[in-house]
């Protein structure tokens, strides 16, 4: 019976690591998601300068978690000023 229960906890341990790594794989697609959001829209990409002035970036917004299948997900959103 001793040997069952730690083929458990091993099974719960790599459960685990797996959902740290899909969790953390979501966040990172998120956040590059939004970085292309900003940039299209601001027709430029961070720290160029365009011909157009369509406002600048300032930042992130306070984090914010987003549930994304069976767990939360935490995001910086990007923040722009004088649009």
């Amino acid at each position: 019976m001793r040997e069952v229960y730690q083929n458990e906890e091993k099974e719960n341990v790599v459960g685990d690591t797996l959902e740290s790594m899909v969790r953390e794989g979501a966040r990172r697609m998120l956040a590059a998601a939004l970085e292309e959001e900003m940039s299209r829209f601001l027709g430029r990409e961070r720290y160029e300068r365009g011909e157009e002035f369509r406002g600048y970036r300032n930042g992130y917004h306070p984090s914010r978690e987003l549930t994304v299948g069976l767990s939360a997900v935490e995001v910086k959103v990007p923040r722009v000023s004088d649009v």
